[in-house]
């Protein structure tokens, strides 16, 4: 900035990117820094980067809550983004939510007894919004999730009556949070739905991989009875997808437009670390249980949580999701990575597919391995053309397994999703 010259404001500097960066790359927070903290040999330090402060600048005037159900939740956010405030008509994604944040935000309020879901959060992203919407229900015993009476679909972004929607279904994880960045970065219009497992929000999923796969299709159908579909998984989602796909085709309907980022493909030694995972895993479930038992804030909670995301690390969990420790739902994690387990065994889709891999799993070998290709990228490329004969085509992108639905890798995904929705419409 020229010296003596004013800063500008969080919402001027926001509606300038706007004009010239796509939704998803425009920052939700602003520091001012004198200078870029960097390190020894001249590279920017991350680590030594400021967190934002203070009340979050946005777009809309702050309004204090008017409620109970308000304050609560209107805390709850700011506790959760970690800011001074929060207004109750403030976007919880323009205030820096995304994709764990709404994990944390869901597991604290059903700890307060507020019947408050996963799925509330995504499609009510204000205070204001969500208490009105959760307002009428009865109170959740203190540390259970709520249960979603609207089922498994989740409407990530609205769109035009008159476009289909790209269904995605969720990854191991079961939410379905982390397709956000794609759907904002996807053009307007187009609708963007998305599967969540049952038990994210306190259902029961069921307990094979065929199974939770003609679950989602009942509800699938329910909103869009024919095809053309597009599907679109991540991870577990791909396989998942996989399995609706051919459902679908032998239904005597049109899947045109399957887009797979790096799903899993079973094989023995595979199957064996899953194995070795699930028993972590049943044994994180019994420690997430006896933690939420301990006053939060002292030695021997802190001690035990730091355990428990150990232990979540070791079972293979992302990190991210592991350090949300005891606010993460391990048993349906578990329940999920077990259905993936259950003697599991795709079968070939043999209608046209879409393999989007990342630089991470083109690189892998033996002792490299990436979270999906264990062995090496031409025995993980091979295996799936075998799973898909009929016509796959495979896309490089660079980053990793989880950049290609983050910013800003995302948004190479959503150009070839929307160019593929447009090229079948």
């Amino acid at each position: 900035p020229v010296a003596g010259a004013a800063l500008p404001g969080a919402a001027e500097l926001r509606r300038w990117l706007r004009e010239r960066l796509p939704a998803y790359l425009v920052p939700t927070a602003f520091v001012p820094l004198d200078a870029l903290p960097v390190t020894a040999n001249g590279k920017l330090d991350r680590a030594a980067l400021p967190a934002p402060t203070g009340p979050a600048e946005t777009d809309r005037p702050y309004v204090e809550p008017r409620t109970e159900a308000e304050a609560t939740l209107a805390k709850l956010w700011a506790e959760t983004l970690r800011l001074d405030r929060v207004g109750v008509h403030d976007d919880f994604f323009d205030l820096g939510g995304h994709s764990l944040a709404i994990v944390r935000l869901a597991a604290r309020a059903c700890d307060l007894g507020l019947p408050v879901g996963v799925a509330d959060i995504l499609e009510h992203p204000t205070v204001a919004a969500l208490a009105a919407a959760v307002g009428t229900r009865e109170p959740v015993p203190a540390g259970t999730a709520v249960r979603r009476d609207g089922g498994v679909v989740v409407t990530l972004r609205d769109g035009d009556a008159g476009q289909r929607p790209l269904w995605c279904v969720h990854p191991s994880g079961g939410s379905v949070a982390w397709y956000l960045p794609l759907a904002q970065a996807l053009p307007a219009g187009r609708p963007v739905l998305g599967l969540q497992a049952r038990g994210i929000d306190g259902g029961v999923d069921a307990d094979t991989m065929t199974g939770l796969a003609e679950d989602y299709l009942r509800e699938l159908r329910a909103r869009q009875p024919h095809g053309p579909y597009a599907l679109l998984g991540w991870s577990m989602g791909g396989n998942i997808a996989q399995e609706m796909a051919i459902r679908l085709t032998e239904a005597g309907e049109r899947v045109d437009v399957l887009l797979l980022l790096e799903p899993a493909v079973p094989d023995e030694a595979g199957m064996f670390a899953v194995t070795e995972a699930l028993d972590l895993l049943d044994r994180a479930v019994a420690m997430r249980a006896a933690i939420r038992e301990l006053t939060p804030g002292t030695p021997a909670r802190l001690s035990q949580e730091r355990e428990l995301v150990a232990t979540l690390r070791a079972a293979g969990v992302n990190e991210a999701e592991a350090e949300l420790g005891a606010d993460w739902p391990v048993a349906m994690w578990t329940a999920l990575l077990r259905a993936a387990a259950a003697a599991y065994r795709p079968a070939p889709y043999r209608g046209p597919a879409h393999l989007l891999v990342s630089a991470e799993a083109t690189t892998a070998g033996p002792g490299r391995p990436s979270v999906v290709a264990g062995e090496s990228w031409p025995t993980y490329e091979r295996r799936c053309r075998e799973l898909f004969p009929g016509a796959l085509t495979v896309h490089h992108l660079p980053g990793t397994h989880r950049s290609m639905v983050t910013d800003p890798g995302v948004a190479a995904v959503a150009a070839l999703a929307a160019e593929l929705l447009e090229r079948t419409a």
